[in-house]
């Protein structure tokens, strides 16, 4: 009788346990999406780029839909996108060692510091969402610039700098 009962209490357990985890699964993952800090301040860490956790729906579960869902530009006030209106992605690919990224010529209207800073954000959010450390970026058209593709890692990039405010004037 006694191991009826405890058969019982271990499948009525077991039931609960698995149910609780199939109804608290949402289908939900949080990806960091980094922009421009709103309210950036010298000399310290927080620097002129910040990340923003955005909780995505699994309709987002390739890197495709988290790019375009990430070009749409942040959805609070702490964050400026550092792209133009109407970017796209055109291409994406990825191997073992590098996501090559086809951009939209809107990517081109941007000027050297305002480009560098874009691509320092979308090298950012890249890396952290693949987890693959180098990032090439191929503007689609013609181009204002001198070439139209670039090779990034994290550490082509100074995310903070070190002077004070006071420093600078």
């Amino acid at each position: 009788m006694k191991k009826i009962i405890c058969i019982i209490v271990i499948t009525a357990s077991l039931f609960l346990i698995l149910g609780c985890n199939s109804v608290s699964k949402q289908n939900h993952n949080t990806v960091l999406f980094y922009y421009i800090h709103n309210d950036f301040k010298y000399g310290t860490e927080s620097g002129v780029i910040t990340s923003t956790a955005v909780t995505v729906d699994a309709e987002y579960s390739d890197y495709e839909g988290l790019l375009n869902l990430y070009f749409n530009g942040p959805t609070n006030y702490e964050s400026i996108s550092p792209f133009p209106a109407g970017i796209s992605l055109v291409n994406f690919q990825m191997d073992n060692n590098k996501v090559q990224l086809v951009l939209s010529p809107h990517m081109a209207t941007l000027s050297d510091s305002e480009f560098t800073v874009a691509c320092a954000c979308l090298t950012r959010t890249v890396v952290e969402m693949t987890g693959i450390g180098t990032l090439h970026i191929t503007i689609q058209g013609p181009q204002n610039k001198e070439n139209n593709t670039w090779t990034f890692t994290l550490n082509d990039f100074t995310y903070f700098d070190t002077v004070s405010h006071e420093q600078v004037y």
